[in-house]
């Protein structure tokens, strides 16, 4: 008699099945968990030096005076701005002025215009409307780009007319360029900017955008938080709203490490994640795990529990708290049950499936929206679903409770967020592919992109009775 469909595969899974039960680690003590490429060490730092405020120089306006100089791309922030009535999305606000980009490198960025002074290392300053600059070999990309008080965003690009999207449109040059920007806060809300004679740019804010809003309190310039290189720009003739700036003398505006030289240890793509003798997650005593974790194509890292041999024949369970520092753009990381071998090799990933034999949630955007906290599985064949209807985690340095359970009486996956469930159903074609899993902890995800940075503590979870 042939056995149905399911039962076929549970008896199938049975050789990797053993008997479970829940683990408590509170991390009271390091617990010596496996890490892999989790912690990237270099034998040379670059000195990063930050030269930029007030400067009798004149190369963006019409006489003497202006502000800006050497700004370098870091992780750590600086910025040299004004202290301003908050402008808000419920009422209007504009600036003009001219600026002058005289030296760029290819990884150059800085962005200028209004944000919240509470910058945090490693991610885009939010409470924001910016111009964005980045610098490319032959010249800088210009953005404009709203970034709401939950790291939302919304923007455009100033490029020529009729022009592909990774043209420039500027070269770095003694050019004096002139701008405008604006926001009009009737309906939706709408940002409007013109650089020059380019074509100008515009955008309605989404509902999501508008509801959360911002509170900016400076404007002026701000690095670009990841490490890179320096670009030098510089702004005159400005005007904020009401008020005129030709900087003939030194405005004396608020200057925060834009006269600094450090060693910069915070580098693009090196992780520096496990166990750490501190309490940002909220649990009753000092040891959790986490730290930064960047997306990256090589190598892939993890920091996670040995379980033994788990399948979808299992009940599994996690709980515990997390809590959620830094999101940038195009950054997430998986946290959850995977397999160690398939983790590393990944044959079959592809940038629509980067994973085999995972469950647990993924946190990952899209930026416009923020970090979902979502369920998501992957077979062994390497078939991956993730469900989106699902509450944001938000990068707000607040301790948060969670849950992750699987039910192979109902084949659903469920994560649960401060009380907020999302549930996945596991495909029966998913079912008959199978997954298997040997570690529980965090993994970072195999593409390209940011940093995020984060905590958990106090947790519980399935592992195989006599695993090590």
């Amino acid at each position: 008699m042939r056995l149905p469909l399911l039962l076929t595969v549970c008896l199938g899974s049975m050789a990797f099945a053993g008997e479970t039960a829940i683990q408590t680690q509170n991390f009271d003590h390091d617990p010596q968990w496996e890490g892999v490429s989790n912690r990237i060490a270099r034998d040379h730092y670059p000195t990063i030096e930050q030269d930029f405020g007030w400067s009798d120089t004149n190369f963006a306006g019409k006489e003497k005076g202006e502000i800006g100089g050497a700004i370098t791309r870091s992780a750590t922030p600086a910025y040299y701005a004004m202290p301003i009535e908050p402008a808000t999305l419920e009422k209007p606000f504009s600036a003009s002025g001219t600026f002058a980009i005289t030296k760029t490198a290819g990884t150059g960025g800085v962005s200028f215009g209004w944000f919240g002074h509470e910058v945090t290392a490693g991610t885009r300053p939010m409470n924001s409307l910016l111009f964005q600059i980045n610098g490319e070999k032959n010249g800088v990309q210009i953005h404009l780009r709203i970034i709401t008080a939950h790291n939302r965003g919304a923007g455009a690009t100033v490029q020529k007319a009729g022009a592909a999207k990774r043209d420039f449109a500027f070269p770095a040059s003694d050019t004096k360029h002139h701008f405008t920007v604006s926001y009009d806060p009737t309906g939706k809300g709408t940002v409007s900017a013109q650089v020059d004679d380019l074509p100008a740019v515009k955008f309605e804010l989404s509902d999501e955008v508008r509801k959360d809003g911002i509170t900016a309190d400076r404007f002026g310039i701000v690095n670009h938080l990841k490490s890179g290189h320096t670009m030098n720009l510089y702004l005159d003739d400005l005007k904020l709203g009401d008020k005129s700036f030709d900087f003939a003398t030194d405005p004396k505006w608020e200057s925060v490490g834009s006269h600094t030289k450090f060693e910069d240890r915070n580098l693009a793509g090196d992780h520096d994640f496990g166990y750490s003798e501190t309490n940002n997650a909220g649990g009753e005593q000092k040891g959790e795990i986490g730290g930064t974790i960047w997306r990256r194509k090589d190598p892939r890292a993890w920091y996670a529990d040995r379980v033994g041999s788990l399948d979808l024949t299992q009940p599994l369970h996690a709980s515990g708290r997390v809590k959620f520092d830094v999101g940038a753009p195009d950054s997430g990381v998986y946290f959850g049950w995977f397999d160690s071998a398939t983790a590393t090799t990944q044959p079959q990933r592809t940038k629509d499936k980067p994973n085999q034999n995972f469950l647990g949630v993924h946190i990952e955007g899209p930026t416009r929206v923020g970090h979902y906290f979502a369920p998501e599985y992957a077979t062994s064949q390497g078939e991956r679903r993730r469900n989106i209807d699902a509450p944001v985690l938000q990068p707000d340095g607040k301790s948060h409770t969670f849950s992750i359970d699987y039910d192979p009486a109902t084949h659903e996956l469920k994560t649960t967020l401060d009380g907020q469930s999302t549930t996945l159903p596991v495909r029966d074609q998913d079912l008959k592919a199978g997954a298997h899993f040997d570690r529980f902890g965090l993994l970072s995800v195999p593409t390209g992109g940011q940093e995020v940075k984060i905590w958990f503590d106090d947790l519980k979870y399935t592992k195989v009775s006599e695993a090590g």
